[in-house]
């Protein structure tokens, strides 16, 4: 995936899939992800980042942690029995 300069705030669900495996696979060696690194290792835009956090969220497969700038997002006890 790019970036892309006015890309759409969402994902497809194709989309969806793919960053999911990304970051399960991430989450695998690493306790926590940020929107910021999901933004570098996927390419996706901060806008489609949020989308894609609230989604798995939805989903109970991550919880997010912490407030302002210190948030980050960890499997949720949903996405750790998904392991």
């Amino acid at each position: 995936m790019a970036i892309v300069s006015g890309a759409p705030t969402t994902l497809s669900k194709e989309e969806i899939e793919k960053v999911k495996a990304l970051v399960l696979r991430y989450l695998q060696d690493h306790n926590r992800i940020t929107n910021r690194l999901l933004r570098e290792l996927s390419g996706i835009a901060y806008d489609q980042a949020i989308y894609f956090f609230r989604q798995m969220i939805k989903q109970e497969l991550l919880d997010r942690i912490g407030t302002t700038s210190n948030i980050h997002y960890v499997l949720s006890e949903r996405g750790l029995k998904k392991q």
